[in-house]
């Protein structure tokens, strides 16, 4: 079962039990865009969101590794 408790800050803590925490864990490791963006989710600080632009390229890099190429992509 899942503890969710406020935080006299107004932050949430929640603390996970195992089976939620391996199912948490098989779609970060599994090196695939939604992988990714679970990944940069938990680790990025919450100022930091990951912008909804580069969404799809984290898209097209997948796309373009299972073709065995690879993506650059240039700010303007």
């Amino acid at each position: 079962m899942n503890d969710v408790k406020e935080l006299p800050d107004g932050t949430v803590s929640v603390a996970l039990d195992e089976k939620t925490l391996d199912k948490i864990r098989e779609i970060v490791w599994s090196d695939t865009p939604e992988g990714f963006i679970w990944f940069y989710y938990f680790i990025a600080p919450e100022e930091w969101p990951l912008p909804t632009h580069c969404v799809g390229w984290v898209a097209k890099y997948y796309e373009a590794r299972e073709r065995g190429m690879n993506l650059a992509v240039e700010a303007a």
